[in-house]
């Protein structure tokens, strides 16, 4: 291998030079600008595929991504070097961080696939090819649209993107590894279904963070496994997004974050299976119920974000008690989602009736939550002492949660959806939750 100063240097020229051609290609034959920034896009994701072959440690390519970071937002203000490189970046309207997102996840996926090719490559390209090719898809043939959070979506362009990231993922594994044919074909379907979910509910670039390193994640996970098992996880897959789906007409979540539901379920399924599915499951199929909301059923405003603080604080907690073998966070990861019930409450009084709820709708709140979350965890855990005594004490967390969320969210007059403080919503029911911790390790 060359010199890594050398390799640097050379990596550097190829993206400089890619970017000036493209600039003198977008400024004569004027394609429309999408095309112009997915070439680039396609064209730096060639370049940096050959990376396990021309840097045999990871500093160079972190020195890269930190150059190429400093070198793509300084296109983005007003200065000779945009001059000369900008045009091809910043040709569509729209404001986007993914070009940033680019060289991080290079690096991260280099530091973290240990100069492995097939590990390596394989994200990088669904990171070129799959998001360009849906891209220019969505664009020119796009007709049967979706809300996504920070702007519309297509169908079509989505159909691409499965396509190509899974031939991105079957065709290496299938020529390139050991694996059988069965197993790189479901490999292949399985993570080219997740991406896709992926891509749909990212936002802002960050698919260009998030498809690459949760391709990355699922290969690490799944490529040791049987066909029985991948069928299996193919098969899930499919079932929740037609189970969140079907429940479409009663959800108040748009398409995207209904996508994002599906992968939610989805990631807690595979980590903590069926007991741990059963609390965001109970929460989701009740929601409307217990709140009804005919108008919003019909506009559907909760996007992304409102999945983002319902289900991440979960999935965080489920990830620790996989990881450390702590499976009594069961108790905690419940008060969490029958307070994230009770908040609803609270919100449908200031949506839906412009009001503040008074003491007896707080506890109107917090019981619905409590009963919808609890009634069926003792039943599953049994009626035993310590099962009512965890039981009984979830209902303070509960109270004292809904009781700041009902203090700290805006009043009816300044209340509006899109300037939700989803983050409040979060972080209060993960600091109550915690409470719960007390009878697990202070009860003993």
């Amino acid at each position: 291998m060359l010199n890594p100063w050398i390799s640097i240097l050379l990596v550097l020229s190829a993206l400089i030079g890619l970017m000036i051609g493209l600039r003198v290609y977008g400024a004569k034959r004027k394609p429309h600008p999408e095309i112009l920034r997915k070439m680039l896009h396609v064209g730096m994701g060639l370049i940096v595929l050959s990376f396990p072959w021309v840097f045999a440690e990871t500093w160079p390519v972190w020195v890269l991504a930190g150059v190429s970071v400093i070198l793509l937002a300084v296109t983005k203000i007003p200065s000779p070097l945009q001059h000369k490189l900008g045009g091809v970046l910043d040709g569509v309207d729209r404001s986007s961080l993914g070009d940033i997102y680019f060289p991080i996840s290079v690096a991260l996926l280099f530091h973290f696939s240990d100069r492995q090719p097939v590990l390596y490559c394989i994200p990088i390209l669904l990171l070129a090819l799959a998001d360009a090719v849906a891209a220019l898809i969505g664009v020119f043939y796009g007709h049967r649209h979706y809300q996504a959070t920070g702007g519309i979506k297509s169908a079509e362009g989505s159909i691409a993107f499965f396509v190509v990231a899974f031939l991105s993922t079957h065709i290496p594994l299938l020529l390139f590894t050991n694996i059988g044919r069965a197993e790189s074909l479901l490999l292949g379907l399985t993570i080219g279904l997740l991406v896709m979910i992926i891509e749909a509910v990212s936002w802002n670039g960050l698919d260009n963070l998030m498809v690459p390193l949760g391709a990355f994640l699922f290969l690490t996970g799944y490529m040791s496994m049987d066909k029985v098992t991948l069928a299996t996880l193919l098969v899930a897959t499919f079932a929740w997004v037609v189970l969140v789906f079907a429940l479409r007409c009663r959800s108040t979540l748009n398409d995207s974050a209904l996508v994002g539901a599906a992968l939610s379920g989805y990631l807690i399924w595979t980590l903590g299976g069926w007991l741990w599915s059963i609390p965001p499951l109970l929460a989701y199929l009740s929601y409307t119920i217990l709140w009804p909301r005919k108008e919003q059923l019909i506009g559907r405003p909760h996007d992304t974000k409102a999945v983002a603080a319902f289900c991440v604080p979960g999935i965080l907690c489920l990830s620790i008690a996989r990881s450390y073998d702590r499976w009594e966070l069961l108790f905690p990861y419940t008060v969490f989602y029958a307070i994230q019930l009770s908040f609803i409450g609270i919100a449908y009084f200031r949506e839906m009736h412009l009001k503040t709820a008074n003491p007896k709708l707080i506890a109107l709140c917090v019981i619905k939550g409590w009963i919808v979350q609890f009634v069926p965890f003792a039943l599953i855990k049994g009626l035993s002492i310590t099962t009512l005594i965890y039981t009984g004490f979830a209902f303070g967390p509960i109270v004292i949660a809904t009781l700041m969320f009902n203090y700290a969210i805006p009043q009816p007059e300044n209340y509006s959806i899109d300037r939700f403080p989803w983050m409040l919503q979060t972080a209060i029911g993960s600091i109550a939750s915690a409470l719960c911790l007390i009878p697990l390790y202070c009860w003993r």
